[in-house]
């Protein structure tokens, strides 16, 4: 199987998939060309019929490790969009980091499966305890690889019934009872709101931390200079991929973290639909990928776009409430607005009709006190 990069862009007329989430749009394009003319229709992961001949017949699935990173792409890819789903970087969210201390244990993966589920249970405790029903919290928790074998873990903590939530990192580590632990709020090292948070978290996944560069061409594309944990390092990108075993789980999630759903439609009705904008566009990946074996080539595009939070949030000192509602109502008109920015857009709405309310009412009280009559609109 051979990729490699194409100049291809989709038309409007292009038939797409596309993911709407939290704060991001997800569209996929695939254009299948069939070189050996078959026509097939796939059952399942194993199995396809020959359209030709009705015949049932398995798909040849290679082991190669190469495949076994294919395959781990899909997920992360899943993963991303999973996150991207059910977390928008709000005031009740945390990230947090779980390591181990000891690298024999942290090494086990049973081991390390089980010091998670525990530290799910005392955490669950102590939420309770400290804010009654309002504690439940819903999680995504990802499990990275360190080059000398070890494991930690990523977890993505959102509690639904909180406005706001702080967890002192010395209280998650007391939880924790295994090692280090890092917690904060979604935002960048730098202080900065996180708009894409599943691309954010992917990518301490596939990018592995250089520790010595002493023999790294200063030109190797491969290698480029990220700030993690405010320090300046260099990594490898998507080096650590070769580092999970195959087939293994890399995430595990809560009942309560929902599927994004996936709608298909033409390009043209996708940007009108759901306002995609050229200046939205944050990740652009167009590829071919062709199958000598199978006898196919197939034409891969996949976009990303992620809503402009300085235009939909930025207030202006300067603004009226019926400034304020006026803008509340043309972004409400929208039929699938983001889910976020719709919230906020309602509590604005209700947020101005109730002081224009209270204020007439105010008006017509000091006229009463003042005519002795009710205040009659001509």
């Amino acid at each position: 199987m051979e990729v490699e990069a194409v100049d291809y862009f989709i038309k409007d007329d292009d038939l797409i998939r596309i993911t709407p989430m939290r704060n991001v749009l997800s569209v996929k394009y695939v254009q299948n060309i069939n070189k050996a003319g078959v026509p097939i229709k796939k059952i399942d992961k194993d199995h396809y019929v020959d359209l030709r001949t009705g015949e049932v017949k398995e798909f040849v699935h290679s082991e190669t490790r190469e495949q076994s990173i294919i395959s781990l792409k899909r997920t992360l890819t899943k993963l991303r969009n999973l996150i991207n789903n059910n977390f928008s970087g709000k005031k009740n969210e945390l990230f947090v980091t779980l390591t181990f201390a000891d690298e024999v244990n942290g090494s086990d993966l049973e081991y390390v499966g089980n010091a998670f589920d525990l530290f799910i249970k005392r955490l669950k405790y102590r939420t309770k305890k400290k804010w009654g029903s309002r504690g439940k919290f819903e999680y995504i928790q990802v499990k990275e690889i360190q080059e000398r074998g070890a494991w930690h873990f990523h977890v993505l903590f959102k509690f639904p019934k909180l406005k706001q939530v702080f967890i002192d990192d010395a209280e998650i580590r007391e939880i924790w009872r295994e090692g280090f632990t890092k917690t904060k709020g979604m935002k960048t090292d730098d202080g900065k709101p996180i708009s894409n948070i599943g691309a954010y978290l992917t990518a301490y996944l596939t990018d592995l931390v250089v520790e010595d560069d002493r023999y790294i061409s200063p030109n190797d594309a491969r290698f480029v200079e990220k700030k993690i944990d405010g320090e300046l390092k260099r990594v490898k990108k998507s080096s650590r991929l070769y580092l999970y075993p195959s087939g293994m789980n890399i995430f595990a999630r809560s009942r309560g973290i929902v599927d994004p759903e996936t709608h298909e439609m033409t390009y043209e009705e996708a940007k009108e639909h759901y306002g995609i904008d050229s200046g939205m566009l944050t990740r652009r990946v167009a590829v071919q990928v062709s199958d000598k074996e199978r006898g196919f080539t197939t034409i891969v595009v996949k976009e990303e776009y992620v809503k402009d939070h300085d235009k939909c949030y930025k207030k202006d000192s300067g603004r009226t409430l019926l400034e304020d509602k006026e803008e509340a109502e043309e972004l409400l008109s929208i039929p699938n607005l983001w889910p976020d920015l719709r919230e906020k857009m309602e509590k604005q709405y209700k947020r101005c009709t109730t002081w224009a309310q209270r204020k007439n009412e105010k008006k017509r009280e000091e006229y009463f006190d003042r005519h002795g009559t009710e205040y009659v609109a001509t």
